[in-house]
């Protein structure tokens, strides 16, 4: 599913309040990986490759490395009911690896609800 039809089912789907962008995810929706990663901070544990927070990349927040993608818009993806497999196919730049990582940063962050 493309990211613009993958968006209209998102607000179809949540309130406007569960909406899971920000500012910062329009960004992430014209997307793709991103070659700026200077002044990134990796976090220490197992995502710490693969999630990144840099102060001018999408206001700090954390987000997978390469991309404008937070990690709290995943997040928001999995908390309305997507599995992997559909955030996967919405954002065609992550791999299963990316999800995973986001997945264990989120955990230890205590960004899941």
């Amino acid at each position: 599913m493309p990211i613009a039809e993958l968006m209209i089912e998102i607000a179809r789907t949540a309130s406007a309040s569960e909406l899971p962008w920000s500012l910062c995810s329009a960004t992430a929706i014209a997307g793709g990986r991103s070659m700026l990663n200077q002044d990134s901070t990796s976090f220490t544990g197992p995502p710490a490759d693969r999630v990144v927070s840099t102060p001018s990349v999408c206001g700090g927040e954390p987000r997978i490395a390469g991309t404008r993608i937070p990690v709290s818009v995943l997040v928001q993806c999995r908390e309305i009911g997507f599995d992997d497999a559909r955030i996967l196919k919405g954002y065609p730049t992550l791999s299963p690896e990316d999800l995973a990582a986001a997945w264990a940063f989120a955990e230890r962050s205590g960004l899941v609800r």
